[in-house]
């Protein structure tokens, strides 16, 4: 079992019988509601925390492009991997919008789990970046 500091659970406990994720019963029938994904189990929503952070980056954010360059591709590649996630992500009135979930929940989590360092990276980068272009 890892030594690394436990992700925080960002979700709501709700009723459930099978998470959504690795396909477990669960037992206590109830799980952590991850939006767009189901009712996971306990150890499952763990994986989850940067996607909430992600979901949380994307959603609201204007689609204006960023000042540097370093920052529009951070920026993009979050998008596009949400995209390849299985997401619709569109922009209304220049704000960008998480929409519905285009491929099934349990491939979205296999795809999230093979992806989900290469999101954390650049969720600290973009935290960085977008934050010094503010603070400019």
């Amino acid at each position: 079992m890892s030594q690394s500091a436990p992700t925080r659970n960002l979700f709501p406990a709700v009723a459930a019988t099978v998470c959504a994720c690795c396909g477990l019963a669960l037992p206590t029938g109830q799980g952590h509601d991850v939006p767009h994904i189901g009712a996971v189990g306990p150890r499952c929503v763990l994986k989850f925390g940067a996607f909430a952070e992600l979901l949380a980056w994307v959603e609201g954010r204007s689609s204006a492009l960023p000042e540097t360059r370093e920052a529009q591709f951070v920026g993009h590649r979050l998008v596009v991997g949400l995209r390849l996630l299985g997401f619709e992500v569109t922009s209304e009135e220049g704000v960008l919008r998480v929409g519905r979930r285009t491929r099934r929940p349990v491939e979205v989590a296999k795809s999230w789990k093979k992806r989900r360092a290469e999101f954390e990276r650049d969720l600290k980068l973009a935290d960085g970046l977008f934050a010094a272009g503010r603070a400019a």
